[in-house]
């Protein structure tokens, strides 16, 4: 209780304040159903995902509310609760929780100071900005909040648990929201067939006692409660370490010479390399170099939404993953990050040519082997759904922020999100150590120069 209280009194001193004018629950007017969850599902279900959406105008809480409502009779399972880890259990009385509040900062003082991540929280969880409800006291799937700025700029600060969808499906929701709200034409049907994007099967009692929840009792079965991790005493004194995020700008011309560099890679040949592949090679090996960890395997995690015949509409985690060999080298450079691209994409060429097996094997309840990884880093990419498509009100989304889903491990952690522009540009944030802010910088304007330099050039062969 005591830890408790420091961490949010220490947690009030790093944010800004927020002033809760209202909250209410919304129904979502379901039927009783149960939507059964898949290992993925499951391993996912203590973290959550809380994503921010920027806009620079005073969006109307009525029509919030109202075409809220409206479209979580399309999201039913948001409203629901999970039953012994295997199922969302959903009934007539579900809701989710809608909040109100106001803050005494413009949007451009908020975007001028850094976030950084507050590693210890009460709750076993991270400390959320203060935009956000947190999920696990009520034990909802789905908190949302609006929050107004001082200058008339409106947040929708959605949290979803990782259980209930994975990235894709919490744009999808706020995107299908927002087009309720201005009454467009109606967004596609959604699907909530697991099996139909898992890899990695149903989850069964069987699987549920291999994984430590519980056990079968004749017909019926239960989980043992989970447990959640205290730091034990002799920890108490650890200090974590201090995180930040760093912004990494690719204009549109960077973006053409890092394509056209790893394109001439290919030595003309029938290799390809997209300009994503180049982009997370550039970012796994500057975090590789900025960690000091020598690690040569990386996992791709792919979306296998509207690929081998998978609904694009899916609401859940629609994810599998491969994995990439990055060069045996310390060094990052030009040449470096393009023969990284080209073994990202050959190992999406190969990797993904037995999921429709694998899908099958999914759909019948069978596991299949998982794909053997070293621990590595991760990177998400919104080139599938570019975030400049979302609109409540007049305007686009002004500005978007993402925390980490998870609490940090005690020790230095390196993620990141690459976010498309409307321009055509993106911009790579990375969350990382304070004190490796400074040198990322530097490392990406090196390499920036790089690249700009035999861009410039009339060298037509990579450097």
């Amino acid at each position: 209780m005591q830890r408790t209280t420091l961490v949010r009194s220490l947690s009030s001193n790093l944010f800004p304040s927020v002033e809760t004018t209202s909250r209410q629950r919304i129904p979502t007017h379901s039927h009783a159903h149960n939507i059964p969850l898949t290992v993925v599902d499951v391993h996912l279900r203590h973290e959550q995902l809380p994503f921010a959406y920027f806009f620079d105008e005073t969006l109307d809480a009525d029509l919030l509310t109202t075409s809220l409502a409206k479209v979580l009779r399309a999201f039913p399972q948001t409203g629901g609760r999970l039953d012994n880890h295997v199922a969302i259990q959903c009934t007539k009385h579900d809701t989710v929780p809608l909040s109100f509040g106001k803050i005494d900062m413009t949007l451009t003082e908020w975007q001028r100071e850094q976030r950084g991540h507050v590693h210890q929280a009460g709750t076993g969880h991270p400390t959320l900005l203060p935009l956000f409800d947190p999920l696990f006291v009520e034990d909802n799937l789905l908190t949302i909040r609006v929050t107004y700025f001082s200058c008339g700029a409106t947040c929708i600060g959605v949290n979803l648990n990782h259980a209930l969808g994975d990235t894709a499906s919490c744009v999808q929701f706020v995107k299908s929201w927002g087009q309720e709200m201005r009454n467009e034409s109606a967004f596609d049907k959604i699907c909530n067939i697991r099996a139909n994007a898992s890899c990695s099967g149903m989850m069964t009692a069987d699987l549920a006692c291999l994984m430590g929840l519980g056990q079968p009792r004749s017909s019926n079965w239960t989980l043992l409660p989970f447990l959640t991790k205290w730091l034990a005493d002799d920890e108490s004194e650890t200090v974590p370490v201090n995180h930040e995020y760093v912004r990494l700008c690719f204009s549109p011309t960077l973006l053409q010479a890092i394509k056209r560099h790893g394109m001439a890679a290919c030595n003309g040949d029938d290799s390809f390399v997209s300009t994503n592949d180049l982009v997370t090679a550039y970012g796994w090996l500057m975090k590789r170099r900025l960690s000091r960890q020598s690690d040569y395997n990386i996992s791709v995690v792919v979306n296998l939404r509207g690929r081998f015949g998978i609904h694009p509409g899916l609401f859940g985690n629609g994810i599998t993953h491969v994995v990439a060999r990055l060069p045996e080298t310390s060094e990052i450079g030009i040449k470096v990050i393009s023969l990284a691209a080209m073994s990202i994409r050959k190992s999406l060429t190969t990797g993904l040519l037995d999921i429709p097996e694998r899908l099958a094997q999914s759909k019948r309840g069978k596991t299949v082997t998982s794909v053997d990884s070293t621990s590595t880093f991760s990177t998400t990419s919104w080139g599938q759904f570019p975030l400049w498509k979302i609109h409540f009100g007049n305007s686009a989304l002004a500005s978007f922020h993402g925390q980490p889903a998870h609490p940090l491990p005690v020790g230095r952690t390196f993620s990141s999100v690459i976010s498309p522009e409307a321009n055509g540009g993106c911009v790579y944030e990375m969350l990382l150590p304070s004190d490796k802010a400074q040198e990322a910088k530097l490392l990406h304007q090196q390499l920036t120069d790089a690249y700009m330099d035999w861009y410039w050039s009339d060298t037509t062969a990579p450097a």
